[in-house]
């Protein structure tokens, strides 16, 4: 399947669940997902600009939106449907006019540098292999403001034996209904906090949830120790 083939494949397999995402999250996980995304979304430094990656149908820019009422958004996602339901959420909470939509694949996103206080990335990087989280992770903390912050929410393997097992027949089960209706190409989750440690991000805030499969952290550049 040619790359073109494979993102449309993408985009209309997220169209066509658009408007049942919400509860095929629930079926699978109840509101563990949900409550993932906002458990360490509220008490931010006030943040004036916020890159939202991938939010689907749009639940949490709209409570980001509220959380922070003087923020403005940048929300990148393939879908137009989501997107469509990101905008009816958006209105709902008062946010038209400080939400700048985009229907972009984030692979192809021309990330501005230095741009952005908060970078919001909730059950996003999971969607990617590990060639694309090799080119799109650096692009993406580059327009993270000095001084501000990487908001990531998504799937780990947590270190105990019975829990480890949970989530991982949790995970197959997942990577195989993203495949079937999405083309999802990874088959299992790429290590995604090993490379945030090696391009030099720490975590300043992080809690795990639902067994330790879901964590949810702040990543902030590493300082830079000044020599003697």
């Amino acid at each position: 399947m040619n790359q073109k083939t494979a993102d449309q494949k993408s985009v209309d397999g997220y169209d066509r669940l658009a408007a049942v995402y919400q509860w095929i999250e629930i079926l699978a996980l109840g509101s563990s997902l949900m409550r993932s995304r906002l458990a360490l979304a509220s008490g931010w430094d006030d943040p004036r600009h916020v890159l939202v990656l991938g939010d689907g149908d749009g639940r949490l820019l709209a409570r980001l939106g509220t959380l922070y009422p003087q923020a403005r958004f940048v929300s990148v996602d393939q879908s137009p449907k989501m997107l469509r339901h990101q905008r009816k959420r958006a209105t709902s909470a008062g946010m038209i006019g400080r939400v700048e939509f985009v229907e972009a694949n984030a692979v192809n996103y021309p990330f501005p540098e230095r741009r952005f206080d908060v970078v919001v990335a909730a059950f996003f990087l999971d969607c990617f292999d590990e060639t694309a989280v090799q080119r799109l992770l650096p692009r993406v903390l580059d327009s993270v403001a000095e001084g501000g912050s990487f908001y990531y929410v998504d799937f780990v393997v947590p270190p105990g034996k019975v829990s480890a097992v949970y989530a991982k027949l949790m995970l197959a089960v997942m990577h195989r209904f993203f495949a079937w209706q999405t083309g999802l190409s990874n088959s299992s989750l790429v290590d995604v906090p090993t490379r945030f440690r090696r391009l030099n991000w720490v975590v300043s805030h992080q809690l795990d949830q639902h067994f330790g499969m879901i964590t949810a952290r702040i990543y902030r550049r590493r300082r830079q120790q000044r020599s003697r």
